[in-house]
C-alpha cells in the first residue's frame, strides 16, 4: 500500500551549529561559473516543484477511478489542496536557502568528512555536551501539531554508519487525525565541535494510498484510510 520509498544519501549537510540555526543544500554544480549556492537553490526549487506536479498527476488519475461521486470530488480537493500546500512549502524552502545563501557566500558546498571529528551519538548527553538547537538525545521527542496533522520526531539509540561516521537514528512521523501517512527514517551526527549533521535518510508515504482505499471503500478519505489501516 506505500506510495514509494525514498533513499537519500547525500553530501553531509552541516546542518546546525552550536551558535545558529541553518539549512543548506548539498548538490553542487557541474560548471565552474560561479553563484554555485544560488543556482543550487535554483534547481532545488525546480525539483520540488517537478515532485508536487508528480504526485498531483498520479491523484488525479487516481481519482478518475473512484465510482462514488461525493469520494471522487473529495479526491479531487484532496489533490489540489496537496499541490497548493506543497508548493507553498517549495517557496518556502527557497527563501530559506536564498537566506542561507546570502550568508556564507556561492562557494560551493563540498565538505571533507573525517570520521575521527565525529563523536559517538551514544555519549551525547552523557559525556558529551547536546547541540542546544537539536539535541540528539536518546529518547529526545519533539511533537508539531497544525490543524490534523501531527508530526512527532524521536531520537532513537539506534545507530548506522554511513561515510565511517556513526549516525543517530532519528525517526519523523507524520499523521492526519491519528492515522499514520508518512515515516521516516533520518541519520544525524554531532561533530566535536558540537555542530549537527545531515546524512540522509529512507522515507515511506502512505498518501496516495487515500483514492486506491476510496476505490474499494466509497467511503470519505479519513474515514476509508483508517478502517483500511487498521
Amino acid at each position: 500500500m506505500l506510495k514509494h520509498t525514498i533513499l537519500k544519501m547525500i553530501s553531509p549537510l552541516l546542518l546546525l551549529s552550536t551558535t545558529s540555526v541553518i539549512s543548506v543544500s548539498a548538490w553542487a554544480s557541474d560548471y565552474d561559473e560561479g553563484g554555485f549556492c544560488s543556482r543550487t537553490t535554483n534547481v532545488a526549487l525546480k525539483a520540488c516543484g517537478n515532485d508536487v506536479r508528480d504526485d498531483f498527476w498520479l491523484a488525479k488519475g487516481n481519482c478518475i477511478n473512484i465510482t462514488d461521486d461525493e469520494s471522487r470530488r473529495e479526491c479531487n480537493r484532496d489533490a489540489r489542496i496537496e499541490k497548493r500546500e506543497g508548493f507553498k512549502l517549495c517557496n518556502e524552502q527557497e527563501e530559506a536557502r536564498e537566506e542561507f545563501c546570502e550568508a556564507i557566500g556561492e562557494a560551493r558546498y563540498d565538505p571533507l568528512i573525517n570520521p575521527g571529528n565525529f563523536v559517538d551519538p551514544l555519549q551525547i548527553g552523557v559525556s558529551i555536551a547536546a547541540n542546544t538547537y537539536m539535541p540528539l538525545l536518546k529518547g529526545f521527542t519533539r511533537i508539531y501539531e497544525a490543524g490534523e496533522e501531527t508530526v512527532t520526531v524521536t531520537v532513537t539509540d539506534e545507530t548506522i554508519e554511513i561515510m565511517g561516521v556513526t549516525c543517530i537514528v532519528v525517526r519523523d512521523t507524520v499523521d492526519i487525525d491519528g492515522v499514520l501517512i508518512e515515516d521516516t527514517v533520518d541519520w544525524f551526527a554531532q561533530d566535536v565541535e558540537g555542530n549537527v549533521w545531515y546524512f540522509g535518510e529512507i522515507s515511506k508515504t502512505l498518501r496516495m494510498v487515500y483514492s486506491q482505499i476510496l476505490m474499494a471503500h466509497g467511503l470519505p478519505v479519513k474515514t476509508a484510510l483508517r478502517q483500511a489501516l487498521s
